[in-house]
C-alpha cells in the first residue's frame, strides 16, 4: 500500500538549530546580534550555521536578546526527521494497521515531530488526498498516552477507544471532535472531517472517559521521499 521511493535527501542531522530558528522568530539579523554583542558578523554567521560552538557565556547574552533560555542554545533539543508508518485510513476515517511488510520510514517536513507523533496515510485510489500523510500529536503522561482533553475541542484528532469499548467493536479513528450541547451530561460528538456529519450512530453523545488517546492533527502532507530503498 505503501510505495517504497529512494530517499534523495542525505538528511543527518539531527539537532535543531534553535539559534537560527530563534532569530528568524524574532527577526533578529545577523548583524544586528553582532551589533547587540559587539561581536564581528563573521563569528555569528558561523553560530548560526553551526560551524564554531556558541561559549556558556555568550549563550547567556544572546538569551537576553532574543529572551530565551540560554540552555536551548546550549544544548538544543533533538528532531525527528522521520516516522515509521504503521497505520492507515479511507473515506471511513476508522483507523487500520498496515502489515509489518509495508511500514516505511517517511521524512517529515522541517523534522519538528517527536516520537509521540502518529502517523496515518490517507489511502482511497482516485481521491484527490490518496498518499496523503497525517500527522497528530499524542501527549505523553508517564508510560501511557493522554485521553481527551480540551484542546481537542473543535479539531480534527487521532482517537482510540480504551479497551473495554475496543471490545465491543469500538475502533481507533480520525474525527472531528465537537461539544455535544443537546445533552445535559458533558459529551462529545465525533464528526466525518469532510462532511461534518456523525461517523455513525455510536459516535454521538461520547463520554470523555471512553477516549483512551486523543492526539490533534499538526499537520499533513504528500511525502516526496521515504527511508526505505
Amino acid at each position: 500500500m505503501v510505495n517504497n521511493v529512494t530517499d534523495i535527501n542525505n538528511n543527518k542531522k539531527t539537532e535543531m538549530n534553535f539559534l537560527k530558528e530563534k532569530m528568524n522568530q524574532v527577526g533578529v539579523t545577523q548583524k544586528e546580534l553582532a551589533n547587540k554583542l559587539d561581536r564581528n558578523v563573521v563569528t555569528i554567521n558561523r553560530w548560526f550555521n553551526e560551524e564554531r560552538q556558541i561559549t556558556p557565556e555568550n549563550a547567556i547574552k544572546i538569551s537576553k536578546i532574543l529572551k530565551c533560555d540560554p540552555a536551548a542554545i546550549l544544548f538544543p533539543a533533538k528532531k525527528i526527521n522521520k516516522i515509521e508508518l504503521h497505520s492507515y485510513t479511507d473515506d471511513s476515517f476508522m483507523v487500520k494497521d498496515l502489515t509489518p511488510k509495508y511500514y516505511v520510514d517517511v521524512i517529515i517536513p522541517d523534522g519538528f515531530y517527536t516520537p509521540e507523533t502518529k502517523a496515518v496515510k490517507f489511502y482511497k485510489i482516485g481521491s484527490q488526498h490518496h498518499g496523503e500523510i497525517y500527522l497528530f500529536e499524542r501527549i505523553k503522561v508517564g508510560k501511557h498516552y493522554e485521553g481527551f482533553h480540551e484542546d481537542s475541542i473543535n479539531k480534527i484528532c487521532y482517537l482510540e477507544p480504551i479497551s473495554k469499548k475496543s471490545k465491543v467493536g469500538c475502533t481507533p479513528i480520525i474525527a472531528l471532535v465537537k461539544v455535544n450541547e443537546t445533552t445535559s451530561n458533558y459529551t462529545l460528538n465525533l464528526l466525518n472531517p469532510k462532511t461534518q456529519e456523525p461517523l455513525n450512530k455510536m459516535s454521538i453523545g461520547i463520554d470523555p472517559d471512553f477516549i483512551k488517546v486523543s492526539a490533534p492533527k499538526k499537520m499533513s502532507f504528500f511525502p516526496k521521499f521515504n527511508l526505505n530503498t
